[in-house]
């Protein structure tokens, strides 16, 4: 497997997110990539994160499965991967989750009712949906 390698994205915002109270510290943003496809290897489970501070790329934990068209939604302080189609072509309800200070995923025993790829997805107020 091919190490990640830095690449410039010129024009990109070098910052870092504000403090937030009860935090020591200042934390990085950083870009988290994970499954997909490419024409070498087929369906990937692997992650890669880039960091716009130090402009390099580095491996994160695998995908418990090859996936590709998965969606991505952030939860709270983390993020979950959801659905997507697997490498044996099925389509996935699986929904997985993001430790990132592990940078590793997790399965998070949820299931989407009915398995799909290529959605979208995003948080709302549980509020708008009439949710509580």
């Amino acid at each position: 497997m091919q190490e990640p390698r830095s690449t410039a994205f010129s024009g990109m915002s070098r910052s870092r997110r504000p403090v937030e109270e009860g935090e020591d510290e200042e934390t990085e943003s950083a870009v988290v990539v994970a499954g997909g496809f490419n024409s070498q290897q087929g369906h990937l489970n692997s992650t890669e994160i880039y960091s716009p501070l130090e402009d390099t790329w580095r491996y994160g934990g695998p995908l418990p499965v090859s996936v590709r068209g998965g969606m991505s939604v952030q939860l709270n302080s983390s993020f979950l991967a959801v659905g997507g189609v697997m490498s044996n072509g099925s389509f996935s309800n699986a929904v997985y989750l993001f430790n990132e200070t592990a940078e590793t995923w997790s399965d998070s025993g949820i299931r989407l009712a009915t398995p799909r790829a290529y959605a979208i997805a995003f948080m709302v107020p549980d509020e708008a949906l009439n949710c509580s």
